[in-house]
């Protein structure tokens, strides 16, 4: 099993899009995938089909309602693409929790309580990924260094320079995608980054000429890029399969 998170606390950037795609990609690949929404406007939901106002079994009812995790996962496409949906409550749930201690934990527990599950399956390889857009560039960096993730890719990522320094002694993959004309990624950015992917060798660079900041949002006509859109999939699916290889690997060898 991997574990993609999408996040960006900026909005129209493109992650419902990504996880969208991403998702069934996979999904028609033969993989099983459970996508969550943990969004308040609910719009992976809607791209589903599901109604955010009258769905039942919601991210909000595991948050606000002490909903078991697993209860809230449905089919979306067949048993290969599932999903838990979110709900337009969900945007006062800061303030319903205002009061609970350990709140900022909440869906973490929650999914940490329900991967545990999974992952005593005996398909599991325990395995997970992070990919971060714009300004959630950076936990392509932060989720292999700091949380455990087993991979990272950035795509058009923001405020990177902050966050070059986690590089040092970095054990795990992280890919970096930006396009040569991106104003987040001036040259003094691209040239920290091409020097650190010259001495480590799990840092790998990709820097696209006349490629602009958003290039993985369709929504975004100017700076929307599909060949480098493509190459950055293409590269967050290669990460994926290169945990699956090596888990495979690493079973041989015992």
């Amino acid at each position: 099993m991997r574990v993609i998170a999408v996040f960006n606390h900026k909005g129209g950037v493109g992650k419902t899009t990504t996880v969208a795609n991403l998702g069934a990609g996979l999904a028609r690949r033969g993989k099983r995938v459970l996508l969550v929404d943990a969004d308040p406007q609910a719009c992976l939901t809607v791209h589903f089909g599901i109604d955010p106002e009258s769905a039942e079994k919601t991210i909000y009812d595991v948050l606000c309602r002490d909903l078991p995790f697993r209860d809230a996962v449905r089919e979306l496409e067949g048993e290969a693409l599932l999903g838990v949906p979110s709900h337009l409550d969900l945007a006062g749930a800061e303030l319903e929790l205002a009061t609970t201690m350990g709140r900022e934990r909440l869906l973490k527990d929650a999914i940490e309580r329900y991967l545990a599950e999974v992952r005593k399956l005996p398909n599991s390889n325990t395995r997970a990924a992070a990919m971060g857009l714009c300004y959630g560039g950076p936990y392509a960096i932060i989720g292999p260094k700091r949380l455990g993730f087993d991979a990272g890719i950035s795509c058009h990522g923001s405020q990177m320079l902050d966050y070059i320094g986690e590089l040092e002694g970095l054990a795990r993959p992280v890919c970096i995608v930006w396009g040569d004309a991106d104003h987040q990624a001036p040259a003094e950015v691209l040239e920290a980054y091409r020097a650190a992917a010259g001495r480590l060798k799990h840092l790998e660079l990709h820097v696209f000429p006349g490629v602009l900041h958003g290039y993985m949002m369709p929504e975004a006509t100017k700076a929307f890029h599909q060949p480098t859109r493509d190459f950055s999939m293409g590269r967050a699916l290669a990460l994926l399969d290169s945990l699956r290889t090596e888990q495979a690997g690493q079973r041989r060898a015992r």
